[in-house]
């Protein structure tokens, strides 16, 4: 897909395998739209079934799924160079098994928006970001809102849903909810973030995650995080406990919401 500047829907009316794409030509638009009911996309061959790059944009809209495998060298979708990942209408990105990022991985300015029931479930990372990795240096964002999920994903060393690295930042809003990941050998079970900045706000919720060390729900190192409105951090268990942990200088804001969980003052760390 390479016509500059070029505006595409594309309406998916069967179950598909399709080999890898790349979305290079600069301003590209493009739209997937499942025809009636869930439509799955899945990837035939290796690596990213979509690369964004050079101000690209990718809408997965109503009922668009995209699935991978285990083993598989990339994620299903690759955002670099000022491109857009928008999720909405019950799109999901599932069923992937990579290093970094088992359903999206975000690089040099990329931007993923997820909205309206979308979803990154059942996805895995041998080591950071089982659903959504930010690498680091990036200057990236990741947006989550009106009931999105990122849920049921595993990242082994760290970040089982969510793995946000240096210099991007993190908003959950509007009732989306990180659920139910895990941190299999690592911090971080729902989220991990490392010198960035994560906002909850609007009742949105992190719950039911597990880390085998620090932060079962959020690990928050030399980061800001800011804690708003009506948000509940609650069900996250494992060896150490704890809603958030707070790390390495780390600025928490609390301004509203609930966190269920313990508080540990030793080292200046703070496990809430």
């Amino acid at each position: 897909m390479n016509s500059l500047g070029e505006t595409i829907t594309i309406t998916v009316f069967s179950d598909e395998d399709l080999e890898p794409v790349w979305i290079n030509a600069e301003n590209s638009n493009i739209t997937l739209i499942g025809k009636d009911k869930e439509r799955i996309i899945t990837i035939y061959g290796s690596g990213w079934l979509f690369s964004l790059q050079n101000n690209s944009t990718l809408t997965l809209d109503n009922n668009i799924v995209l699935k991978g495998y285990e083993g598989n060298p990339g994620s299903l979708v690759k955002v670099t160079d000022n491109a857009v990942l928008i999720m909405k209408g019950n799109s999901k990105i599932t069923d992937n098994s990579t290093s970094y990022g088992g359903g999206v991985s975000i690089d040099k300015n990329g931007r993923f928006i997820m909205q309206d029931t979308s979803s990154v479930t059942n996805n895995v990372s041998t080591y950071y970001g089982g659903g959504v990795y930010i690498t680091n240096d990036a200057n990236a964002e990741f947006i989550m809102m009106d009931n999105s999920t990122v849920i049921n994903n595993r990242g082994y060393s760290g970040g089982g849903g969510v793995y946000i690295g240096s210099g991007s930042k993190f908003i959950m809003q509007n009732n989306s909810n990180v659920s139910n990941n895990n941190a299999v050998n690592g911090n971080g079970g729902g989220v991990s973030i490392n010198e960035g900045i994560f906002i909850m706000k609007d009742n949105s919720f992190v719950s039911f995650n597990h880390a085998l060390n620090y932060g079962d729900g959020i690990v928050v190192n030399k980061s800001t995080f800011n804690m708003e409105d009506n948000v509940i951090i609650y069900g996250n268990k494992g060896r150490f406990g704890g809603g958030v942990y707070i790390n390495n200088g780390s600025i928490f804001l609390k301004k509203g919401g609930t966190i269920n969980g313990k508080e540990d003052t030793e080292n200046d760390n703070r496990l809430v």
